[in-house]
């Protein structure tokens, strides 16, 4: 039962601590306490707001796309999808989930009740203690005769050449994650600022940088340790990298676009910052979406900005997630959205062509492909006025999502000069060409999808009529 003298209570005990939180909790206590909703056809923000603000005046209403933002809907028409006009969210900050005595599922249930919503649901941040690792090397180690092991292991000279030399040109990938950091990597190009978007509350819209949120599970500098490996300018000859910079990506002609949507990818409370992220993201010309992060018991507000992007031809692909050795294998699952089958999810590789066993990959078949996830040669995160010529070899499936949105430019630019043109859906259609013609080294595990990408053979070979089920990319696996 809802009871505001309990909220108030629990707003005056937080304000009366003495003792500064936990990184992870003051997060998600400055974010708030959060609900998302559907309204009703027609049902404004005034009247949402008074819903909330009747509950407790300390709610904050907004719409979950506000036009001045997103691109208007004309008079008559349908919205791209449900929540796009009649979505709002609702926020109580300075409480976390945690912080409320009662259930704050029965605070939902109580406004939807009051307002007579279609939907209601609270946003949780989820805490994942299972982070990948960053281990930081010396710039001339990148040197050594192994150091494009990652992208030998895709094929990725290969592909080049069979694209005749075009590397990603004329394609944009929209990265939600913690921004971008100063690099002595950007010097050569490969972020594009001009379309940069910070969606955390309470910071400028139009500056992307990283804040270096830090302690307990927060990942600062992850949007930048991502960002590498997709777009760095350099080359490859012999196994190693070569210049203009110390790194090379797997697109070094494509351009990143870095949204700001989360402090952490552990953390996980960008729900909302994420969708909005991806929604903008198509809106200025993205063509693929790069989600190295992950959650469970995710809201429709995300599923429904993936199935918009998947409807505006663009390839979304997504990390399974990270587990230390103690867990079970059978209980490593994939997270959300990687898991949902509208979603390229990938899996982690090592240099020994084994899958990565830290991978998410439970249930079997929720893993569309593997790619280097152990020990990848990556751009490591530079605080303004330290120095920018830091590198790392970095584990997570973050790195093989990375590889394969990067991979997804090289498709998009070579076979649709950058904007799909196929039947069906260029999700559908890249997904299963990825199956297709997927690597599969001896012994293979396929609960880590059918093998490793081979980005020589999605640009050698043209892309198959695939059968496409559901609409607008619902999500529905498309027959491979």
């Amino acid at each position: 039962m809802y009871d505001q003298t309990s909220l108030d209570r629990d707003l005056r005990r937080v304000a009366d601590e003495l003792t500064i939180p936990d990184p992870a909790l003051a997060a998600k206590r400055q974010r708030g306490l959060r609900f998302i909703l559907q309204a009703q056809d027609g049902q404004t923000l005034d009247e949402v707001r008074a819903v909330f603000t009747a509950m407790h005046p300390g709610f904050e209403v907004e719409a979950l796309f506000p036009a001045g933002d997103f691109e208007p809907v004309a008079e008559g028409e349908a919205p791209p999808f449900p929540l796009y006009l009649s979505g709002y969210v609702a926020t109580l900050l300075g409480l976390s989930v945690e912080d409320v005595e009662q259930d704050a599922l029965g605070i939902a249930e109580e406004a939807k009740l009051r307002g007579g919503f279609v939907d209601i649901g609270v946003d949780v941040a989820v805490e994942n203690p299972f982070p990948g690792t960053v281990q930081e090397i010396d710039a001339d180690q990148l040197d050594a005769s192994t150091s494009a092991w990652a992208l030998e292991a895709m094929r990725v000279p290969q592909a080049w050449a069979a694209a005749g030399g075009n590397r990603g040109r004329g394609v944009s990938i929209g990265h939600p994650d913690t921004g971008w950091s100063p690099h002595a990597e950007w010097e050569h190009g490969g972020l594009d600022l001009s379309r940069q978007r910070n969606f955390i509350s309470g910071e400028p819209q139009g500056d992307a940088r990283d804040r270096f949120n830090g302690g307990g599970t927060l990942q600062p500098g992850h949007g930048t340790h991502t960002a590498g490996v997709m777009v760095c300018r350099g080359g490859i000859e012999g196994g190693r990298f070569t210049p203009p910079g110390r790194l090379t990506g797997v697109a070094p002609d494509a351009l990143n676009v870095p949204l700001r949507a989360v402090t952490s990818v552990i953390l996980f409370p960008g729900q909302l910052e994420v969708a909005r992220a991806i929604v903008y993201g198509v809106q200025v010309g993205c063509r693929v979406i790069s989600l190295s992060l992950g959650g469970v018991g995710l809201l429709g507000v995300l599923s429904q900005a993936i199935v918009y992007a998947i409807g505006k031809q663009c390839v979304v692909v997504a990390a399974s997630g990270n587990y230390p050795d103690w867990v079970a294998p059978g209980l490593r699952f994939a997270v959300e959205p990687a898991i949902w089958p509208n979603v390229a999810g990938v899996a982690g590789s090592t240099r020994g062509d084994k899958p990565w066993e830290s991978s998410g990959r439970v249930p079997y078949g929720s893993v569309a492909i593997a790619a280097p996830g152990h020990q990848v040669p990556m751009t490591v995160a530079v605080r303004p006025g330290q120095d920018p010529h830091r590198y790392g070899l970095g584990s997570g499936t973050s790195y093989a999502t990375a590889l394969v949105a990067g991979v997804a430019a090289l498709w998009l630019a070579h076979h649709f000069g950058g904007r799909y043109t196929g039947p069906g859906t260029a999700q559908a259609a890249f997904m299963a060409q990825l199956r297709r013609t997927a690597r599969r080294p001896s012994g293979w595990n396929t609960w880590f999808g059918p093998g490793i990408v081979d980005a020589h053979r999605m640009i050698a070979e043209r892309p198959g009529v695939v059968e496409i089920d559901g609409a607008n990319g619902d999500p529905q696996r498309a027959a491979s």
